[in-house]
């Protein structure tokens, strides 16, 4: 039997898998789930070590930590990028109290980050009011050249598209917006001057 270069991946693969040494340096996180006495979740998270068991609630903020009986690990032996994946699917399998799609009191989607938050009207107030004065640093070149990339080919709502048309063309009459009889003469005049040299250099 010949041993193809893919088996010799595959058997290099399993190796390092099993190898007791990498799972102590990236198999170290898991999921864990805190139940209601009726045994279903209301809170899932990802962490390693004594994540699971500290105290989530301070200043009355963040989830309750249950009592240990009340605390599942659901999946563990999992690297990082398997973990967060694994939260994400099992917040979305039993759903978010505050979006009405289920059970679970995250204020998240998971998979690190605040992806998914609501924030209350309050909450956007005062976030607003911290920032207002704050001076943000010029972008590099480099940078303008990053979000002009990112931004190719992104569909624009038509209320956005409506803001740049009267952005961009500042002769333009903006919708529900009255001019006088005498603005309406100056830009006739202006009209018909810029007509007048069109034709002179023609």
């Amino acid at each position: 039997m010949i041993n193809t270069s893919a088996d010799r991946d595959t058997d290099n693969i399993h190796r390092l898998y099993n190898c007791e040494e990498l799972q102590q340096m990236y198999l170290h996180y898991y999921i864990y789930a805190y139940l209601r006495k009726d045994g279903t979740p209301y809170y899932i998270g990802k962490g390693k070590d004594d994540r699971a068991w500290e105290q989530h609630r301070i200043n009355n903020k963040g989830v309750h930590t249950p009592e240990k009986s009340y605390i599942i690990i659901l999946e563990s032996n999992l690297t990082e990028v398997g973990a967060l994946a694994l939260e994400r699917r099992m917040i979305r399998w039993y759903g978010r109290k505050d979006l009405g799609t289920g059970i679970l009191h995250n204020r998240t989607d998971g998979g690190e980050g605040t992806a998914g938050i609501v924030f209350t009207e309050d909450h956007k107030s005062k976030i607003s009011n911290a920032l207002k004065g704050i001076k943000r640093p010029p972008q590099s070149e480099e940078r303008k050249r990053q979000v002009r990339e990112k931004l190719k080919g992104r569909a624009k709502s038509e209320e956005t598209k409506l803001k740049l048309r009267l952005s961009h063309n500042k002769n333009s009459n903006p919708v529900g917006v009255k001019r006088s009889e005498e603005t309406k003469q100056k830009m006739r005049e202006a009209q018909l001057r810029r007509n007048k040299n069109v034709k002179t250099t023609i």
